[in-house]
C-alpha cells in the first residue's frame, strides 16, 4: 500500500531523520490508512465467502501480508520514514488489533511489514506469469509518486546496493527542464507520475536513470542485470503506449533488455512469498 490521504504533506526527510514528533494531523493520516487497509481485508474475506460459507466452513483469514513504502522501524512493524505519507511506528500492531476486533485475526503469525518494492520483485518471481521467473539478476523500477527501485541479485530480491545514491539525491543533468545556469533536478524529481506531468520526458528520464545505474553497478563489481523490468503504474502506461516505450528505449540506448510488467498484484503476491 503506497498512498496517503488527500492533502497530506509529509515532513521533510531531514526533520523525520532528526526524530521530529508526529503531530495530530500525521497521526490522523496514519489512522486513515489503517482503516482503509482494514476495509480492504474485510472485503477480501467477504468475497471469498459463498453466502457466508466456504466449503461448509466460515471463511477465515489464514495469513496477512502487508507491503508498504518507506524505511521500516527496527522491528519492521512500523514505518519510520516516508517521503510522501504519514509515519506510523505501530502500523502492523494497529492492523492486527483491528482485524482481531472484527473477528478476522489471521490464523498464522504476521511478524513484520514488507517493503513494497522488494515484495514486487518476489511476486514477479512467484507468479505464474511473472517476468522474473528463472532469472538471477534484474533491475526493477516502478515510477509513481516516487520512483521505487529494487534488484534481483543471485536470485534474491534486494534493495538499492550500498554505494548507489537514492534517486532524489542523484542529479539528472540531461533533463530538458533544466534552465541554463540552474542546478539540475534530481531523478527523483524528473521521474514522477502525476497530474500535468510530461510523460514522454518522464520515461526518457527513466531510461537515462537505468543506463546510469547499469554503469554504476558495473563500477561496484556487481553483475549486469539480465533485464530492466518496469512495473506498477509505469508498466501499465508503457504497455498501452508505444510512444512512451520508444522514449524510454531511446534514452536507455541498449544498456539493458526491457521488460514491461502489468502484474498489478506483484507486491501482494510477494508479501506472502
Amino acid at each position: 500500500m503506497a498512498w496517503a490521504p488527500r492533502g497530506f504533506e509529509a515532513l521533510p526527510l531531514e526533520q523525520q531523520r532528526a526524530g521530529a514528533a508526529r503531530d495530530s494531523r500525521e497521526r490522523a493520516a496514519a489512522d486513515a490508512i489503517v482503516e482503509h487497509a482494514l476495509g480492504l481485508v474485510a472485503e477480501c474475506v467477504r468475497e471469498a465467502s459463498v453466502p457466508g460459507r466456504v466449503h461448509g466452513a466460515e471463511p477465515r483469514l489464514a495469513r496477512l501480508g502487508f507491503a508498504t513504502a518507506g524505511p521500516k522501524t527496527a522491528d519492521c512493524r512500523g514505518i519510520a520514514l516516508w517521503r510522501r505519507g504519514p509515519r506510523n511506528p505501530h502500523l502492523l500492531d494497529q492492523l492486527l488489533a483491528g482485524l482481531a476486533a472484527r473477528g478476522l485475526a489471521p490464523t498464522r503469525p504476521t511478524p513484520r511489514l514488507v517493503d513494497d518494492s522488494l515484495a514486487a520483485v518476489t511476486g514477479e518471481q512467484l507468479a505464474a506469469d511473472g517476468q522474473l521467473r528463472g532469472l538471477q539478476t534484474a533491475m526493477v523500477l516502478a515510477p509513481g509518486t516516487d520512483l521505487a527501485e529494487a534488484y534481483l541479485l543471485q536470485g534474491r530480491a534486494t534493495g538499492r546496493p550500498d554505494g548507489l545514491a537514492a534517486p532524489y539525491e542523484l542529479p539528472d543533468p540531461a533533463s530538458a527542464a533544466t534552465p541554463p545556469g540552474s542546478a539540475s533536478p534530481t531523478f527523483g524529481e524528473t521521474i514522477r507520475l502525476g497530474p500535468g506531468v510530461d510523460l514522454h520526458a518522464t520515461f526518457a528520464a527513466l531510461g537515462r536513470f537505468a543506463a546510469l545505474r547499469t554503469r554504476a553497478l558495473a563500477a561496484l563489481g556487481l553483475p549486469r542485470p539480465e533485464l530492466l523490468l518496469v512495473g506498477a503504474r509505469g508498466g501499465s502506461l508503457l504497455a498501452s503506449n508505444s510512444d512512451l516505450r520508444a522514449a524510454l528505449e531511446r534514452s536507455l540506448d541498449g544498456a539493458l533488455p526491457l521488460g514491461i510488467s502489468t502484474l498489478r498484484e506483484a507486491a501482494a503476491i510477494g508479501s506472502l512469498g
